[in-house]
């Protein structure tokens, strides 16, 4: 199980460097390759950019993996980014891995400024892309998490689980939320 999980997170990873946005030497623009969702414009003090080395465990308040997650800015208002279809098969039709107690293991880049639509990814890969205002009408939650921790990559799935049996995820993770 461990091995289909780590080759999962390979292609993941290879597909997400493929898919990646650029920022131009005047940090104002963003360049993004064909059929890779929406850029995240990333401004060179943005706190809030994921870090593609660290795993993201969260707990939501529902069950969401398998719904278009989607990237709105830190005031809620505005859309920055939204995966693209390819991103989505290649996670199983899932965004995140079921760990103990609730957790999850992100797979598609979630922080605390994701929310979840009502698009199902199987029905996302079945319709047309929807636009930003049908994005919008479909918002679920503004505050879908409980908890969210940023973690090394150096830990495997089964020391997660451990340290959230122990209680000691806080210890070994960076608290997110």
């Amino acid at each position: 199980m461990d091995t289909k999980i780590g080759a999962l997170l390979i292609i993941l990873m290879t597909f997400l460097t493929a898919c990646s946005t650029t920022k131009s030497a005047v940090n104002t623009d963003v360049v993004r390759k064909p059929d890779c969702g929406l850029p995240l414009y990333v401004s060179e003090n943005d706190t809030d950019v994921r870090d593609v080395h660290k795993w993201v465990v969260y707990k939501s308040k529902k069950d969401y993996s398998t719904l278009v997650p989607i990237q709105l800015s830190q005031d809620k208002q505005t859309i920055l980014s939204y995966p693209a279809k390819e991103d989505l098969v290649r996670t199983g039709n899932k965004n995140a891995l079921p760990l103990e107690g609730g957790f999850l293991l992100d797979l598609i880049g979630v922080n605390q400024n994701t929310v979840f639509t009502n698009y199902s990814i199987e029905q996302f890969q079945r319709v047309s892309a929807p636009s930003i205002e049908e994005l919008k009408k479909n918002i679920i939650e503004l505050d879908p998490f409980v908890e969210m921790y940023s973690c090394d990559r150096n830990y495997d799935k089964n020391e997660l689980n451990k340290f959230i049996i122990d209680n000691t995820i806080s210890n070994k993770c960076l608290k997110i939320k």
